[in-house]
């Protein structure tokens, strides 16, 4: 028995044109790949963002609002021996309550 398979050439140019998913698959891979890359870049960016360089700590440590202070004083004890240059720098030519929390973070600094 033979078989004669041969389809009108309409029907292969439909059947074509139904299973042309090359569009299709190229934006499924980008955003599988972007599902898999964007996380980690979010992740490795937020910490640069969320914690200010500490310069901008270090004017926070004289800001009239006593929390801003507070919170520039707990993040600067927390970045450790990097800010202790800085700080003996702001300790030449300070106000005297900015004196007083720079003492106190050094000395915290070397406790620690």
């Amino acid at each position: 028995m033979q078989y004669n398979f041969q389809p009108q050439s309409s029907s292969i140019n439909n059947y074509c044109d139904i299973l042309d998913f090359r569009h299709i698959r190229t934006t499924a891979v980008v955003v599988f790949l972007s599902s898999l890359f964007l996380p980690a870049l979010l992740l490795t960016a937020a910490p640069s963002c969320a914690q200010p360089d500490n310069e901008v700590l270090l004017d926070r440590l004289d800001h009239e609002n006593y929390r801003e202070r507070e919170s520039a004083q707990n993040q600067i004890i927390a970045s450790g021996e990097s800010v202790i240059e800085p700080l003996a720098r702001k300790l030449i030519d300070c106000p005297p309550e900015t004196c007083s929390r720079i003492k106190q973070i050094l000395q915290r600094i070397a406790e620690d």
